[in-house]
């Protein structure tokens, strides 16, 4: 495999970028290949006990069968339903995009690492950074998650000259025919979604990398 990371991303939140990334992970698995999924920070955990539970990074503990633990996939976690950033200045607490690369380092190894940010690639992150920051930092290629509606292509190329799109106009509904596969081009990952029927014969999205 090419990339050792990727980074997923989205024009905005609630765009489908769990459900893009749970798909990738499931399907590199399928091949017999390692993930070690990884999102840094979540907020809108519900609390169990004593413990914050995160709704993203649980279906990625399990996507990979529970091989590795939920801290280590999700090492930072807040209650309310708000932005990283904003929520880690009402806890006071000191974290910067540093602390994330370092836990990063903390995965086991895998063949493939797949990051998920919070909110868009251009939201804040931590105390002194965004999603890109992170992403840049750790020198990950970018899917950018985005609606299929009028203006997603501009909105897109606000962020790179590199156009990075993922439609999920069918999101979330999966089944088995949802595939993530190689597309021609070495540096292109496609997403094939398969559930309802467009105007369009596939639902066909190319997702290229960014830097």
């Amino acid at each position: 495999m090419r990339y050792k990371k990727i980074f997923i991303s989205g024009t905005n939140t609630e765009v489908g970028k769990t459900f893009i990334a749970e798909n990738i992970i499931k399907s590199i698995e399928s091949l017999g290949m390692l993930v070690s999924p990884f999102k840094p920070v979540e907020t809108g955990c519900k609390k169990k006990l004593s413990e914050l539970i995160p709704h993203d990074s649980s279906i990625y503990y399990k996507a990979i069968n529970k091989r590795i633990s939920l801290n280590k996939i999700n090492p930072y976690r807040f209650l309310e339903p708000i932005s990283p950033a904003a929520a880690i200045k009402r806890s006071k607490r000191k974290i910067y995009i540093s602390n994330y690369v370092k836990k990063l380092k903390d995965l086991p190894d895998s063949d493939i690492t797949v990051i998920e940010g919070a909110g868009g690639l251009c939201s804040p992150l931590a105390l002194d950074g965004y999603n890109i920051d992170l992403a840049q930092k750790i020198h990950a290629p970018t899917i950018l998650v985005a609606r299929d509606e009028i203006g997603v292509i501009n909105s897109g190329s606000e962020y790179t000259n590199r156009s990075v799109v993922v439609d999920t106009q069918s999101y979330p509904p999966t089944n088995k025919k949802d595939t993530v596969k190689p597309a021609p081009s070495e540096n292109t990952l496609s997403y094939t979604h398969q559930n309802q029927p467009t105007n369009r014969e596939e639902k066909n999205t190319e997702v290229a990398e960014t830097k």
